[in-house]
């Protein structure tokens, strides 16, 4: 048997009516990711992500992700995958950035030196993932869609941008690998 047994809402939630809190959601032990891909804090539907950690028997919000590049769109949390100590958030390419169209970001959880008091760690960014440059010249138009689906294990991430279907595009799947 499978019960209900905690409902989490954003810390702001009068300020984020209608922008998709929920939309996403991924777990990994004691954390809780979740997206709001029409998140406005940084930009119209830029996104964010909230990240929850089980305190006791119940869960608090520990922050509010958001990306260091925010861009109109760019739909940031559509899509999350968590692992370890590593959280992948899918974004749309049409919130391209001057490094080319994104199609997501990784961040890793620093545990301040403390591994038993997660009340003191930090998420940092680690990564942006952008879309091959092999793959630019075949696409329709910079409005593609972006990552449908992201998925990590260990070192290794993929993400699916399927979302560029709509257009007469086949979509594919971009795999990419951590490198020390």
């Amino acid at each position: 048997t499978v019960v209900e047994v905690a409902q989490l809402t954003p810390s702001d939630a009068s300020d984020t009516l209608g922008h998709g809190f929920g939309d996403s959601a991924a777990i990994e032990d004691d954390w809780i990711a979740v997206g709001a891909e029409r998140d406005s804090q940084v930009d119209h539907s830029s996104g964010a992500v909230y990240l929850f950690r089980r305190d006791g028997s119940g869960w608090v919000e520990h922050v509010k992700l958001v990306p260091d590049d925010g861009a109109w769109e760019g739909f940031f949390g559509g899509s999350l995958a968590m692992n370890r100590d590593r959280l992948v958030v899918g974004a749309s390419v049409n919130g391209s950035t001057e490094e080319g169209p994104r199609l997501g970001y990784v961040f890793a959880r620093d545990d301040n030196g403390t591994p038993c008091d997660l009340s003191d760690d930090r998420w940092v960014q680690e990564s942006k993932l952008l879309i091959p440059a092999e793959l630019l010249p075949s696409l329709p138009c910079c409005c593609c869609g972006g990552a449908s689906g992201v998925g990590v294990s260990g070192d290794r991430i993929v993400i699916g941008a399927g979302r560029a279907t709509y257009l007469g595009f086949v979509g594919f799947a971009a795999i990419f690998e951590r490198v020390s």
